[in-house]
């Protein structure tokens, strides 16, 4: 039957509760907030960001909060497993989830996987043998499935890189292709958006040559990596890998005119690149660029000898050359952190 409340509880399933500070009932009986969260004000303080502090004298080890909306709580992630507070980098997934590379056990870092409200941990990358570590800045792919990471042998001084997939934790697979000695990938890598493709560069067939490969993942064990840059005897700087994996935009020294350049490689014609030139005769080094979210076109900073820095455009499909977003001047550069819209219809 009906319960008799007095303000402010109310009658939810024959009981009296404050829907202004009852968790089970948030606001009115029918909202529940999710485990471990408080009902302030009749609103759930959901978790709304998650954060790394750190000393700047760098005496201790970052720990990693989540913080609250509503309540502007700050609830640390890392203290019920181990207490050292050892954080170097973190990832939220789509769910909610949250991916830390951390030392559960002393100097030894993995990555973990943990609730946004804390609680058990789950060790996501591979066991790792003695004197092995996973390196910060691993890549999750947009629909949060997989991660690419890399970890480091100390003992050999050997950097791979692995895939691991969020619903097989523990079990990687490395994605690299066999490394020439001496060789090792560098901390330039990339997951397409559906955590089907990899590229990454290393020095993998000849030591001290960066280049640029690329890896199936679609069957359960990666397939052969193929090297996307033609053959050269300029290193590539870095890579950037279009949504769809379908084509690989990388910077490279020009040996004609020594600029950083850039240059397009169609993941399905790799060995072959194509320079992406500027329009109206301009030339000049690349300083920063993106790829647009459809991938269809790269989005770059640089400048020459008689503009400051510019911003450009260049369509990919097809590729034409690029043309100048903002004229950089005397007294106008474009700085290199811009960011691009998910339409990829606006720069900021």
């Amino acid at each position: 039957g009906m319960a008799a409340c007095t303000g402010p509880e109310i009658d939810c399933g024959g009981g009296c509760v404050d829907p202004q500070t009852s968790p089970a009932h948030c606001g009115d009986c029918a909202t529940a907030c999710s485990t471990g969260t408080s009902c302030v004000a009749g609103d759930c303080a959901e978790p709304l960001a998650v954060l790394q502090t750190s000393l700047m004298d760098g005496t201790v080890g970052r720990d990693a909060f989540v913080l609250d909306d509503v309540t502007f709580a700050l609830r640390a992630l890392n203290t019920t497993t181990f207490a050292t507070g050892r954080v170097l980098d973190h990832a939220v997934l789509p769910d909610g989830r949250v991916i830390l590379l951390a030392a559960e056990t002393a100097d030894v870092f993995e990555l973990f996987l943990v609730g946004p409200r804390g609680g058990a941990w789950t060790r996501l990358s591979a066991p790792l043998a003695t004197d092995v570590d996973v390196e910060p800045g691993f890549a999750v792919s947009a629909d949060g499935a997989h991660v690419l990471y890399r970890a480091t042998d100390l003992d050999v001084g050997v950097t791979e890189l692995f895939v691991v997939a969020v619903a097989s934790p523990g079990v990687a697979h490395k994605v690299n292709g066999a490394l020439v000695t001496g060789g090792n990938v560098s901390r330039v890598f990339a997951l397409s958006a559906d955590g089907r493709r990899a590229a990454y560069v290393a020095d993998q067939d000849t030591d001290g040559l960066d280049e640029a490969y690329t890896v199936d993942l679609t069957a359960a064990t990666p397939g052969p990596s193929v090297k996307l840059n033609p053959v050269t005897t300029d290193a590539v700087w870095d890579l950037r890998l279009s949504g769809d994996g379908s084509r690989v935009v990388y910077r490279a020294t020009d040996g004609a005119t020594g600029r950083l350049q850039l240059n397009l490689v169609d993941v399905a014609s790799p060995g072959t690149a194509t320079p992406i030139a500027y329009a109206d005769g301009a030339e000049g080094q690349v300083e920063q660029y993106q790829l647009s979210p459809t991938g269809d076109a790269v989005v770059f900073t640089g400048g020459n000898q008689f503009l400051a820095t510019s911003l450009w455009r260049a369509p990919l499909a097809p590729l034409a050359e690029a043309t100048r977003l903002v004229d950089g001047t005397g007294q106008l550069s474009v700085r290199a952190d811009f960011a691009l819209s998910a339409d990829g219809a606006r720069v900021y």
